[in-house]
């Protein structure tokens, strides 16, 4: 058994106010299911109440988990949609927005994950295993990393940061990889989802923001 905290149900007319949040442990089993680069399964919750002395519990809530953020080292807050929701016409998921749209190393990304991955050894890991100190990233400036990917076999990690000190680089995961001095650890380097990010590995052709987008509203600007 995990523990688990949920938001209050809430009840509206409209289908999208009765989304339902779960915070769960960031060691819980679950969590990793729902931080695959590009999730292949529809994961359902059924919320049941269950009275005292009673072995049958009522179906409250039922939906399917549309999102993960991870709040902290140790919350992971899972944003869960009624089932009616599933009633809804989903409309493109693009947004008009400067940062590029598409997934880093996704298919419409067009890089190429092995391509852009070294191998390093493990110099050193915190007792958590979120940061790891390696010599093989040193070559790499500040940050190069952070947004990319680190991992073992189809286990990822999400690098949060990246930093150089006397020739050892350290980056800090979302979560820890099971990792131990000696082994082997693939790193991918991070976008900043940016045109000049895309321009400088000659992938411009693949992005997919909206780089001049007007700094004023005419709506809101008086004319006269």
């Amino acid at each position: 058994p995990q523990v688990i905290e949920r938001k209050n149900i809430k009840q509206a007319n409209e289908i999208i106010r009765t989304d339902l949040k779960i915070n769960i442990s960031s060691s819980n089993p679950f969590y990793p299911e729902t931080q695959q680069i590009f999730p292949k399964k529809v994961f359902g919750l059924d919320v049941i109440r269950y009275q005292k002395e009673e072995a049958d519990g009522i179906l409250i809530w039922t939906g399917t988990v549309e999102q993960s953020t991870f709040i902290n080292k140790l919350k992971v807050e899972l944003l869960c949609q009624n089932i009616s929701s599933t009633l809804r016409k989903n409309s493109l998921r693009y947004s008009y927005q400067n940062r590029c749209n598409n997934t880093q190393y996704g298919s419409k990304c067009g890089l190429d994950l092995a391509t852009n991955s070294i191998s390093v050894v493990v110099d050193a890991i915190s007792a958590d295993g979120l940061s790891i100190t390696s010599s093989g990233l040193a070559v790499k400036p500040d940050d190069f990393y952070r947004g990319g990917l680190a991992y073992v076999g189809d286990e990822f990690r999400n690098i949060l940061s990246h930093t150089t000190s006397g020739g050892f680089t350290t980056i800090e995961l979302d979560r820890e990889l099971g990792l131990s001095v000696g082994n082997s650890l693939n790193t991918a380097y991070g976008c900043k989802l940016t045109s000049t990010g895309c321009k400088g590995v000659n992938n411009f052709e693949n992005y997919f923001g909206f780089e001049y987008i007007p700094s004023s509203n005419p709506h809101k600007t008086n004319i006269i």
